[in-house]
Protein backbone atom coordinates (compact mmCIF):
# COMPACT_ATOMS: atom_id res chain seq x y z
CA UNK A 1 0.00 0.00 0.00
CA UNK A 2 1.25 3.46 -1.02
CA UNK A 3 1.73 6.20 1.86
CA UNK A 4 -1.14 9.27 2.15
CA UNK A 5 -0.23 12.44 3.20
CA UNK A 6 -2.87 13.96 5.44
CA UNK A 7 -3.54 17.65 5.54
CA UNK A 8 -5.26 18.74 8.95
CA UNK A 9 -6.75 22.17 10.06
CA UNK A 10 -3.87 23.29 12.85
CA UNK A 11 -6.71 25.10 15.22
CA UNK A 12 -9.48 22.41 15.21
CA UNK A 13 -7.39 19.54 14.36
CA UNK A 14 -10.08 18.08 11.32
CA UNK A 15 -8.36 16.23 8.65
CA UNK A 16 -9.27 18.40 5.18
CA UNK A 17 -8.21 16.17 2.51
CA UNK A 18 -6.30 12.79 2.49
CA UNK A 19 -3.93 12.41 -0.77
CA UNK A 20 -2.84 8.96 -1.84
CA UNK A 21 0.49 9.23 -3.49
CA UNK A 22 2.35 7.29 -6.23
CA UNK A 23 5.58 7.07 -3.71
CA UNK A 24 6.70 3.34 -2.60
CA UNK A 25 7.95 3.49 1.23
CA UNK A 26 7.03 6.43 2.35
CA UNK A 27 7.25 9.95 2.35
CA UNK A 28 10.63 12.08 2.93
CA UNK A 29 9.73 15.75 2.56
CA UNK A 30 6.95 18.04 2.06
CA UNK A 31 6.38 21.64 1.01
CA UNK A 32 3.56 23.70 0.83
CA UNK A 33 3.85 26.38 -2.37
CA UNK A 34 4.02 30.23 -1.39
CA UNK A 35 0.45 30.78 -2.44
CA UNK A 36 -0.59 27.31 -0.52
CA UNK A 37 -2.18 25.92 -3.27
CA UNK A 38 0.46 23.32 -4.13
CA UNK A 39 2.38 20.43 -1.95
CA UNK A 40 5.08 19.07 -3.40
CA UNK A 41 6.38 15.26 -2.05
CA UNK A 42 9.15 13.61 -2.27
CA UNK A 43 9.07 9.85 -1.95
CA UNK A 44 11.78 6.76 0.17
CA UNK A 45 11.67 5.16 -3.01
CA UNK A 46 14.78 4.28 -4.78
CA UNK A 47 14.37 7.27 -7.15
CA UNK A 48 13.39 9.72 -4.77
CA UNK A 49 10.20 10.70 -6.99
CA UNK A 50 8.60 13.95 -6.76
CA UNK A 51 5.10 14.15 -6.55
CA UNK A 52 3.03 17.66 -6.89
CA UNK A 53 -0.85 18.17 -5.64
CA UNK A 54 -3.21 20.54 -5.85
CA UNK A 55 -4.10 19.53 -2.66
CA UNK A 56 -7.47 21.14 -1.87
CA UNK A 57 -9.35 19.65 -5.28
CA UNK A 58 -7.17 15.85 -4.13
CA UNK A 59 -5.36 16.17 -7.81
CA UNK A 60 -2.22 15.06 -8.32
CA UNK A 61 -0.55 17.68 -11.09
CA UNK A 62 2.20 15.48 -11.81
CA UNK A 63 4.88 13.02 -10.53
CA UNK A 64 8.31 11.33 -11.67
CA UNK A 65 11.22 10.31 -10.50
CA UNK A 66 14.39 12.12 -9.63
CA UNK A 67 17.30 10.27 -9.55
CA UNK A 68 19.29 8.51 -7.47
CA UNK A 69 20.82 11.27 -5.28
CA UNK A 70 19.08 11.59 -2.22
CA UNK A 71 16.95 14.45 -1.79
CA UNK A 72 17.37 16.80 1.43
CA UNK A 73 15.49 19.90 0.84
CA UNK A 74 12.44 21.18 -1.57
CA UNK A 75 12.00 25.04 -1.71
CA UNK A 76 9.05 26.87 -4.21
CA UNK A 77 10.47 29.43 -6.12
CA UNK A 78 8.69 33.08 -4.52
CA UNK A 79 9.19 34.64 -8.05
CA UNK A 80 7.81 31.28 -9.94
CA UNK A 81 4.76 29.35 -8.61
CA UNK A 82 5.37 26.69 -11.51
CA UNK A 83 9.20 26.21 -9.81
CA UNK A 84 10.46 24.90 -7.03
CA UNK A 85 14.63 23.56 -6.38
CA UNK A 86 15.52 20.06 -4.64
CA UNK A 87 18.91 19.76 -2.64
CA UNK A 88 20.54 16.95 -1.55
CA UNK A 89 23.41 14.67 -1.73
CA UNK A 90 25.95 16.57 -4.29
CA UNK A 91 23.13 18.44 -5.89
CA UNK A 92 20.83 21.41 -6.46
CA UNK A 93 17.96 21.10 -9.29
CA UNK A 94 15.22 22.85 -10.51
CA UNK A 95 12.09 21.58 -11.68
CA UNK A 96 9.57 23.11 -13.63
CA UNK A 97 5.75 22.52 -13.53
CA UNK A 98 3.97 23.04 -17.36
CA UNK A 99 0.22 21.20 -16.57
CA UNK A 100 0.98 17.72 -15.75
CA UNK A 101 4.72 17.38 -16.88
CA UNK A 102 7.31 18.09 -14.54
CA UNK A 103 10.72 19.26 -15.99
CA UNK A 104 14.36 19.53 -14.45
CA UNK A 105 15.42 22.67 -16.13
CA UNK A 106 18.40 23.28 -14.11
CA UNK A 107 20.96 20.35 -12.33
CA UNK A 108 23.90 21.40 -10.73
CA UNK A 109 26.33 18.40 -9.34
CA UNK A 110 27.79 20.09 -6.24
CA UNK A 111 31.13 18.93 -5.09
CA UNK A 112 34.69 20.83 -3.93
CA UNK A 113 37.20 21.58 -6.35
CA UNK A 114 39.56 22.83 -4.35
CA UNK A 115 42.39 20.24 -4.18
CA UNK A 116 44.87 20.61 -0.93
CA UNK A 117 48.60 19.59 -1.71
CA UNK A 118 49.78 16.43 -0.49
CA UNK A 119 52.20 16.40 2.01
CA UNK A 120 54.92 15.05 -0.54
CA UNK A 121 53.71 17.83 -3.02
CA UNK A 122 54.29 20.63 -0.08
CA UNK A 123 57.50 19.38 0.42
CA UNK A 124 58.91 19.09 -3.28
CA UNK A 125 56.80 22.46 -4.03
CA UNK A 126 54.93 20.42 -6.91
CA UNK A 127 51.46 20.72 -8.33
CA UNK A 128 49.50 17.70 -7.14
CA UNK A 129 49.00 14.79 -9.72
CA UNK A 130 45.76 14.32 -12.25
CA UNK A 131 45.64 10.95 -9.87
CA UNK A 132 45.79 12.84 -6.44
CA UNK A 133 43.21 15.33 -7.93
CA UNK A 134 41.11 12.50 -9.00
CA UNK A 135 41.36 10.58 -5.71
CA UNK A 136 40.55 13.92 -3.73
CA UNK A 137 37.17 14.67 -6.10
CA UNK A 138 36.11 11.01 -5.68
CA UNK A 139 36.26 11.02 -1.68
CA UNK A 140 34.49 14.71 -1.53
CA UNK A 141 30.46 13.99 -0.42
CA UNK A 142 29.42 17.36 -0.36
CA UNK A 143 25.43 17.33 1.20
CA UNK A 144 23.07 20.15 0.90
CA UNK A 145 20.77 19.55 3.76
CA UNK A 146 18.37 23.07 3.09
CA UNK A 147 18.35 26.02 0.79
CA UNK A 148 16.18 29.46 0.92
CA UNK A 149 16.00 32.40 -1.46
CA UNK A 150 17.00 36.23 0.04
CA UNK A 151 15.77 39.26 -1.52
CA UNK A 152 16.59 42.79 -0.98
CA UNK A 153 15.70 46.46 -2.69
CA UNK A 154 17.35 47.79 -5.53
CA UNK A 155 15.85 50.75 -6.17
CA UNK A 156 11.78 49.86 -7.06
CA UNK A 157 12.50 46.43 -7.22
CA UNK A 158 12.91 43.42 -5.46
Amino acid sequence: MNPAIHVWDAQTLETLVVLPTQHKGGVLHLMFSNDGQKIVSIGMDRCFSIQIFIWRQKRSLAYRNSGYFPVFGIKFDPYDQSSFYTCGYQHLAQWKVDGSNLTCVDYHNVYNTHVPQTDAARLDRREPSPEEVLDYQLNQKNILLCMDFISFRLGHSI
